[in-house]
């Protein structure tokens, strides 16, 4: 286990929280790596659904500085999130650099369709994205 926190930390837990967890990888060989996050592992807590409380993700460790944005359907908000025509919405999307170095100032477009498929563009987004961090 690299590290654990206690729920009681998240006094109380709202829907959708997030936890922010620091790992360091200094004994960790280079290659691909499978983290899991486990979420009341002891079952003390009862829950409607006890089979959905753990996840996975590859972690692909390098020797080498690294670059890498990008985003994700669910990392795109609208607001509102129901709108009616006419009316002004607010778009967002979280950019994240995986990567071990820090990206430029970066753009992002946000198009009304597949801009592959002749979307128009409708907005430009900017950020300087720090190395592995996401902003918002």
């Amino acid at each position: 286990m690299l590290g654990s926190i206690q729920l009681s930390e998240l006094n109380p837990i709202e829907a959708q929280s997030s936890i922010l967890a620091y790992i360091n990888l200094t004994n960790v060989s280079p290659g691909e790596h499978v983290f899991f996050a486990v979420v009341d592992p002891d079952n003390s807590i009862q829950e409607i659904n006890e089979t959905n409380n753990k996840a996975s993700i590859v972690l692909n460790v390098g020797t080498e500085s690294t670059l890498d944005l990008f985003t994700r359907r669910e990392d795109i908000t609208f607001i509102p999130e129901y709108p009616t025509v006419g009316e002004m919405v607010r778009i967002r999307a979280a950019l994240t650099n995986s990567g071990n170095e820090s990206a430029a100032t970066s753009y992002i477009y946000f198009y009304n369709g597949n801009p592959s498929s002749g979307g128009k563009r409708i907005s430009i987004g900017s950020a300087a994205v720090p190395r592995r961090k996401v902003c918002m």
